[in-house]
């Protein structure tokens, strides 16, 4: 089983997510978090094999938070998603 970590402020995107990804049953959302912050903390108890990552949330950016997951665990595998089209917002995540 894949486990995945959901990191979005917006609670239908997080469960349609869940839905989504669950209904295989080949994949389990072990947690969630409406924040960067609480994604990071969250990311280090539950140690996850995928976190799904909006870069735009409130308080602490997605891209600041991929930063530090990459930082602190080089080999994290983070799917990050946004609704940018600007070229460098994509660029900056990948150089993380």
């Amino acid at each position: 089983m894949i486990s995945v970590l959901l990191v979005d402020d917006h609670s239908m995107v997080r469960d349609g997510f869940r839905q989504l990804l669950e209904s295989g049953g080949t994949i389990n959302v072990c947690g969630e978090a409406d924040c960067g912050e609480t994604g990071f903390s969250e990311y280090f108890r539950l140690k996850p094999d995928l976190m799904i990552l909006d870069l735009n949330l409130p308080g602490e950016s997605g891209l600041a938070t991929l930063r530090r997951v990459i930082n602190r665990d080089p080999e994290a595998k983070v799917l990050a998603l946004s609704m940018y089209d600007e070229p460098s917002i994509v660029l900056r995540a990948l150089d993380c």
